[in-house]
Order: structure tokens, then sequence, then C-alpha cells
């Protein structure tokens, strides 16, 4: 199960939701696409929990 940590904003508690799904979402895609555990998966996770977080 996952859990989101609740924030005292309701903005961030639905960005961290919002990124949440995303992250599974790229796990599922890259489980279809290629083994996770590839550099190249790796790296696309990476930059795109970055980017998130930078987003905030």
């Amino acid at each position: 199960m996952l859990v989101v940590q609740r924030s005292k904003t309701p903005h961030k508690q639905a960005a961290g939701q919002a990124t949440a799904v995303m992250v599974l979402g790229v796990e599922s895609l890259g489980r279809k696409a290629e083994p996770l555990s590839t550099p190249k998966s790796i790296k696309m996770i990476h930059v795109l929990a970055v980017g998130m977080s930078l987003d905030h």
C-alpha cells in the first residue's frame, strides 16, 4: 500500500499524491518496456523525481 505523507497545505499534499501516482506509472511502464534495474530506467525515474521536486 502506498502511503502519502499529509502536509499542512492541500496543494503540497495533492502534489505529493500526483508525484506518487506518476512514479507508480513510470514503474509500471518501465516493467513493460524493460527491467527497472537497467541504467536507462533508473536515470529516467531519477530525472523525473528531481524534476518534480524542483517544480514545487
